[in-house]
């Protein structure tokens, strides 16, 4: 029997863990892989930040930039040229 999860298996309960949701035993094993596996911490780090991204993505105080000139340009020449 394999003590740590595969980078798949650690998929497969990723969502739990970031929720909290995983029991203590399943935890421990996810802690003891991500020690061991530098891709799998990265994987981690990544989805926290597309989490924390996805939920400022909408909000009121969320910076909003306004489209450069150029693209709007673009864009517009691009529809124009299609027609």
């Amino acid at each position: 029997m394999q003590l740590t999860p595969t980078c798949q298996e650690l998929d497969a309960f990723i969502v739990d863990y970031i929720e909290g949701n995983l029991p203590i035993y399943r935890r421990l094993i996810f802690f003891l892989h991500l020690g061991l596996c530098s891709k799998c911490r990265t994987y981690l780090c990544s989805y926290r930040e597309l989490i924390a991204s996805s939920k400022n993505a909408y909000s009121e105080t969320a910076e909003r930039s306004e489209m450069p000139q150029e693209l709007k340009r673009a864009i517009l020449a691009s529809r124009k040229n299609k027609a």
